[in-house]
């Protein structure tokens, strides 16, 4: 098993989780982008979890990234995204996710704001050391459809494509379900 992420810090996180668990999993400091850099060894799936399609510049990326994982998946291997269903989000005003923290001066408030065809992520962080501090960080996010990740998946000739709306399964519904978790076959 081998994971990356381009964060180092997450990355040491990583290696302490699977540390803790007693599995081996080889992590590596990396864009998703470099993913050819494997092409040797061939996997039986690669795994785009937390939204993280949604930080790719432009479909370009997307497509080139697409193409990138499946030149590394064996015959029959599966290429996971999950990213969030920016149709409900936005259709239903959900501009806020407040995410808690085991620590209790620590809260970070996730903004969500359309801009044209994209959103605009800000992540607000308040900490209290003494009196409360707040610092902000903004991203840009290509707020992916179903229909634009099964468009990439087809110009990219993956050969059976699946859609759930939760990890358990259950079938993706349109402006129900929160996320989105799509299935390439090669």
């Amino acid at each position: 098993m081998h994971g990356i992420d381009i964060s180092d810090n997450l990355i040491q996180k990583a290696k302490r989780n699977a540390q803790e668990a007693r599995t081996y999993v080889d992590f590596e400091a990396m864009s998703m982008l470099d993913i050819t850099k494997h092409k040797a060894k061939l996997f039986d799936a690669v795994l785009m979890l937390g939204n993280v399609v949604s930080l790719l510049d432009d479909e370009k990326q997307v497509l080139s990234f697409f193409a990138d994982a499946k030149l590394v998946l064996k015959i029959g291997g599966i290429l996971v995204i999950q990213t969030l269903n920016y149709r409900k989000m936005i259709k239903n005003g959900e501009r806020y996710e407040l995410i808690e923290t085991p620590e209790p001066n620590l809260i970070f408030l996730k903004i969500f704001d359309l801009v044209g065809e994209n959103t605009k992520l800000s992540i607000v962080m308040l900490e209290k050391n003494g009196s409360w501090k707040m610092s902000e960080m903004s991203q840009h996010l290509m707020a992916m459809t179903k229909e634009d990740l099964v468009r990439h998946a087809s110009r990219t000739k993956f050969s059976s494509i699946s859609l759930y709306g939760k990890f358990d399964g259950s079938p993706f519904k349109g402006e129900e379900s929160d996320q989105i978790l799509a299935v390439f076959e090669k």
